[in-house]
């Protein structure tokens, strides 16, 4: 693939990509140029498609370390990568680690049931 068309298509086909790492350090426009270009971005670090511009070489030498990211697609895959290795490196770190406490005045399920109770009590005095 060494053309701009090519890109294009491999862009298109690709489809939304899936950021398996935490969201929270990214923007909204960040997540979208990630759903919408994290293949190409991929296909172009790991060799799967050539460069056709001296912007996606630039891409590619960023990616390698080689000079610091300047574009906001060098910056958000560089953001990426990192976070990524991050979190491979130190998994414990940022495995969501929620564990539900039963010790508040209601359980949930109390909760739910009184919730559900008094919308069926409100709803029946609307009524009248």
């Amino acid at each position: 693939m060494s053309t701009k068309s090519d890109h294009l298509k491999y862009i298109h086909d690709s489809g939304e990509f899936t950021i398996d790492v935490s969201r929270a350090i990214f923007s909204k426009e960040e997540i979208e140029l990630l759903q919408n270009f994290g293949h190409w971005y991929e296909a172009l670090t790991l060799g799967y498609i050539d460069p056709v511009s001296i912007q996606q070489e630039e891409f590619i030498e960023c990616t390698k370390g080689m000079r610091k990211p300047v574009t906001k697609h060098e910056l958000v895959w560089s953001k990426y990568l990192g976070r990524k290795r991050l979190e491979a490196e130190e998994p414990e770190k940022f495995k969501l680690n929620y564990q539900s406490k039963e010790e508040g005045f209601y359980t949930r399920d109390q909760f739910r049931q009184m919730k559900s109770m008094m919308g069926s009590e409100m709803n029946k005095n609307h009524r009248k």
